[in-house]
C-alpha cells in the first residue's frame, strides 16, 4: 500500500528541487481569484512533478 503524503508534500518537493516555496506561494497569490488561482496552483504542481521526475 502506498504511503500517504503529507499536506505540504509539494512544498517539500520544491525545497528539494531548489525552488523556494515562498516563491510558489507568491505566484499563486498573484493569480486572479477563483478558477485562475486553482489553475495556477495546478500548473505549478505539475511543473514541480516534472522537475522531480527529471
Amino acid at each position: 500500500m502506498p504511503e500517504a503524503k503529507s499536506p505540504d508534500w509539494r512544498a517539500q518537493r520544491a525545497r528539494t528541487c531548489g525552488i523556494p516555496a515562498a516563491g510558489l506561494a507568491k505566484s499563486i497569490s498573484r493569480a486572479p481569484d477563483g478558477l485562475g488561482r486553482i489553475t495556477a496552483a495546478s500548473a505549478i504542481g505539475a511543473a514541480l512533478d516534472l522537475l522531480v521526475d527529471y
